[in-house]
């Protein structure tokens, strides 16, 4: 994936456009905060807001559950749009959400349990704009998919600290990552955690793009990947203006096919490894 850096934001925001009322499928959802509790189809039936005291927007207690944002967008006001507020809190396996933006949460979408560990959750055709929590999509989740999912930050202001998180198995495709401002001193792309039993987890990144990561901290670290001790391969990805566009971790990591634009001469720092065909570029 060579892209000119002239393509990267024509291509974010073709890919982050929705086609909007195309499915009368499903439960309406017209208002939040709202509790998904029965296994079923359901739509957002238009551009909704959750006001000030509540944390979640959309909670989905149920598994087996498709949640259409029907091209619609969810959106924060108030005291919710801080960092503990969530667009969509997953708390059940088997659940997938697609088609639509959120802006203005902690977490556009939380895939979590504390007391029970979920599986396949699937994340498809989302764009999350001006998150102000720990990342954007945060998915504690085995066998978790996500496809052409688009984080960024149009705003301009110091918003997220990171793009998207994952615990255990995941495949990530095409999806981007891009202009997020953190208000710290570490701003990071993908982050790829341990998962349940260390090293245990395998995960793929693939057609992904992260680029122009920034932080207000006095000392600034932008990472495209930080990986713990899963297992990951990076393949056919591109990385623009980052200090460090593989970072550290004890797993071990293949990175190939890849284009490095303005992020120096190497991965990077820990276990890396050039799978070949990788391009860098001044």
């Amino acid at each position: 994936m060579k892209l000119p850096l002239s393509c990267l934001g024509l291509v974010a925001l073709l890919l982050s456009c929705s086609a909007k009322g195309d499915t009368i499928i499903g439960t309406p959802i017209t208002r939040v905060p709202s509790v998904i509790s029965k296994p079923g189809d359901y739509r957002l039936a238009k551009n909704l807001t959750l006001a000030k005291g509540s944390d979640a927007a959309i909670v989905i207690s149920a598994s087996n559950v498709n949640l259409d944002f029907n091209g619609y967008t969810l959106t924060a006001s108030g005291t919710t749009n801080s960092a503990g507020g969530i667009g969509v809190w997953i708390r059940a396996s088997r659940v997938t959400v697609r088609n639509g933006t959120i802006v203005g949460f902690g977490d556009a979408v939380a895939a979590i349990n504390a007391t029970t560990p979920l599986s396949s959750i699937t994340i498809e055709d989302l764009t999350c704009q001006t998150q102000l929590g720990a990342a954007s999509l945060y998915i504690d989740s085995s066998d978790t998919t996500l496809l052409r999912c688009h984080v960024t930050n149009p705003s301009g202001a110091a918003t997220t600290n990171n793009g998207i998180y994952l615990n255990a198995s995941a495949t990530v495709e095409d999806c981007t990552v891009s202009d997020l401002i953190a208000t710290g001193s570490t701003v990071l792309g993908f982050v790829i955690h341990d998962g349940p039993g260390t090293g245990q987890a395998t995960d793929v990144l693939r057609h992904c793009v992260v680029s122009n990561l920034s932080t207000t901290g006095s000392s600034s670290h932008q990472g495209g990947v930080w990986y713990g001790s899963a297992n990951t391969v990076v393949d056919d990805c591109y990385f623009y203006n980052l200090d460090i566009p593989v970072a550290q971790g004890t797993g071990q990591i293949i990175v190939k096919n890849s284009t490095f634009r303005a992020c120096g001469s190497s991965l990077g720092a820990g276990n890396a490894t050039d799978g070949g065909n990788n391009t860098f570029v001044p």
